[in-house]
């Protein structure tokens, strides 16, 4: 039962005010703002005496809060409020939203849902679960490498929309979030640390695959370590229009922001990556393969104004997926890419991309050889994906010792209708 109206509570502050967040390029306006991250009216208290749930830092309270949850779901619709204690609700199961106009939210700042186990998603979300919403929770989790486990997971199949996460925490879960084929959902202002991944899996700070749709990733932190953060974000197969933007991202082991797999599937459309600070370890021969990355059968994609530093390969790649699939018409314009060891920018084995008005510099620290700052050609045995139709314009290359400002790949074959023009090569490297 509810405890109480919402407008006796403070008001949710939404994290960018009321306006349109992002217009899809090329497409209508989709109306995707963050009043809906305002909480329901009806507010169900985890901590009422019919709940139950304890949060004092020892007590595991999972169905007292699965009990709020319920109650929410068999009304329509609410906000299971999580009070102020000065310890975390644990749980020894996790929990589950099956119904639309749920609202977590944590009361007077952040709260901590924090498992005591290792073999759970905190929150696991059904198709029905509309409109879901968590405001200042802390999903702390208790993971070891391998268990494969969210703080918030769509589940198989489910594809609910419109979902908002504002402000919250995510620490010792495997991976963060995971969308599966959720649409129209907004992930903004929330900190990533500490997800516990290996070097073959999990580490993901949010995962949109599958056929996910208009799902925006802004204004997040993630922060990985050794042996942690596989990606921060990561767009797979079949998500369109969705946007990565003003998000800082620092050591994670692979890349930042991906955009694309190496597969036969289905492609990526449309999607932004736009206004990102991507931060490598900085360290010659880590696992780091980039800090931007849009591969495979994406197609009309954008990577600016984005500033990538310290990649043991390359800052941002633009290139196939293997399997008779090219990338085309990517639009790579405005970033600022530095201390890379291998390339600054390489697009290669994608048709009709346009690299423009970018700034490359000290790259190629490691050792003497083929490197260069922007890279541009074709890939694969014998050249088999030809980068036809690529243009390279207005650019600037600050080369370093032993590195090639630009360099065009013909293996194979030579493209047709790649341009290089107006760039600008400074001072400091031995080869143009």
């Amino acid at each position: 039962m509810p405890d109480q109206d919402t407008s006796q509570l403070p008001a949710v502050a939404t994290p960018l005010g009321t306006d349109l967040l992002y217009c899809q390029q090329g497409g209508a306006d989709k109306g995707m703002t963050v009043d809906q991250a305002q909480a329901p009216n009806q507010v169900f208290n985890v901590r009422h005496a019919v709940y139950g749930a304890v949060g004092n830092g020892q007590t595991e309270s999972p169905a007292g809060i699965q009990a709020a949850i319920d109650a929410a779901e068999a009304a329509g619709g609410g906000t299971v409020l999580f009070p102020q204690t000065g310890n975390s609700y644990k749980i020894s199961g996790g929990l589950t939203v099956e119904g639309p106009n749920i609202a977590f939210r944590g009361e007077g700042g952040l709260v901590t849902i924090e498992a005591s186990g290792t073999g759970y998603h905190i929150v696991t979300l059904s198709d029905a679960a509309d409109d879901f919403t968590s405001v200042d929770i802390y999903f702390k989790g208790n993971n070891v490498a391998g268990n494969q486990k969210y703080g918030i997971l769509v589940a198989a199949n489910a594809a609910p929309a419109r979902g908002r996460v504002v402000r919250c925490r995510f620490t010792g879960t495997n991976n963060g979030i995971g969308l599966t084929d959720g649409t129209d959902w907004i992930i903004a202002r929330n900190h990533f640390e500490g997800l516990v991944g290996t070097a073959s899996g999990d580490g993901y700070g949010v995962l949109s695959p599958d056929a996910s749709a208009r799902n925006q990733v802004i204004h997040n932190i993630f922060i990985g370590a050794a042996g942690e953060g596989r990606h921060a974000v990561y767009f797979s197969v079949g998500a369109t229009d969705c946007v990565a933007a003003h998000n800082t991202i620092k050591n994670f082991n692979f890349e930042g922001i991906v955009c694309g797999a190496s597969s036969a599937q289905a492609g990526l459309f449309r999607n932004l990556i736009y206004d990102n600070s991507v931060f490598g370890g900085g360290t010659v021969g880590t696992a780091e393969s980039g800090g931007i990355l849009v591969r495979g059968k994406s197609e009309d994609c954008v990577v600016s104004a984005n500033l990538v530093q310290n990649f043991d390969n390359c800052g941002i790649i633009v290139d196939h997926g293997g399997q008779g699939q090219l990338n085309k018409r990517t639009i790579v314009s405005g970033n600022v890419v530095e201390l890379c060891s291998l390339i600054g920018i390489q697009v290669i084995g994608a048709q009709d991309c346009t690299t423009i008005g970018n700034t490359v510099s000290n790259n190629s620290q490691d050792s003497p050889g083929s490197h260069a700052g922007i890279q541009v050609g074709n890939s694969g045995s014998g050249g088999t994906y030809v980068a036809n139709g690529c243009r390279v314009e207005a650019n600037v290359v600050h080369g370093s010792d032993h590195s090639y400002a630009f360099v065009i790949d013909n293996t194979g074959s030579d493209p047709v209708g790649t341009h290089l023009g107006k760039n600008i090569l400074r001072t400091g490297s031995d080869k143009g």
